[in-house]
């Protein structure tokens, strides 16, 4: 009678140690796909955006204590620009106040975000041009490294540590083993 108990209870032990490994699997595979998009976010290029152009309804602009939020009401199509707040940080407001309603803006979008606009109205550039380039995909690309790296150091760090976990719980709990099919004698 205590045989069964036993092994029922390491039975549950066991698939424990397999759910405990399997949700860390899942974590490592999410923090992974994390990071890639955390590491693309200052690669882009003209080839990665789409190029657009729209008639300036409004510009707005929204300052919170460490922020600056900047969003341009367009029409022709109609919609919502937005500028990522740390490149609104250090645009020029003398600059950005220079566009007037009805003055024609060329814009650039990354190409997921481009369809979104499309659909929704309102999306996130990473470039502007009026008169004058306003900022560049250069200097969109040099903010988002300096933003960003701090989340790449503390997306690897985590990785690494996710990883070394999963190589010592495996070894541990002989997860190996449990993929392989025994050999009849």
């Amino acid at each position: 009678m205590i045989m069964p108990k036993l092994a029922a209870a390491g039975g549950l032990m066991l698939m424990r140690k397999y759910i405990l490994f399997f949700a860390l699997v899942l974590l490592f595979f999410g923090m992974l796909g994390q990071n890639v998009s955390t590491f693309l976010m200052d690669k882009l290029s003209e080839q990665s955006t789409v190029e657009m152009s729209a008639v300036v309804s409004n510009v707005g602009c929204n300052v919170t204590d460490e922020n600056v939020y900047w969003s341009i009401g367009v029409k022709e199509p109609s919609g919502e620009l937005l500028i990522n707040s740390s490149v609104g940080r250090l645009l020029d407001a003398a600059t950005m106040e220079t566009l007037e309603a009805g003055q024609t803006i060329t814009f650039r979008m990354d190409i997921s975000t481009a369809q979104q606009y499309r659909e929704t109205g309102s999306g996130y550039i990473v470039a502007l041009k009026a008169d004058h380039v306003i900022f560049s995909i250069e200097e969109y690309n040099e903010i988002m490294r300096q933003v960003t790296l701090p989340a790449k150091i503390v997306g690897i760090i985590f990785q690494v540590c996710l990883l070394l976990l999963l190589i010592y719980l495996a070894r541990k709990y002989k997860i190996g083993q449990f993929f392989r099919r025994k050999k009849e004698l």
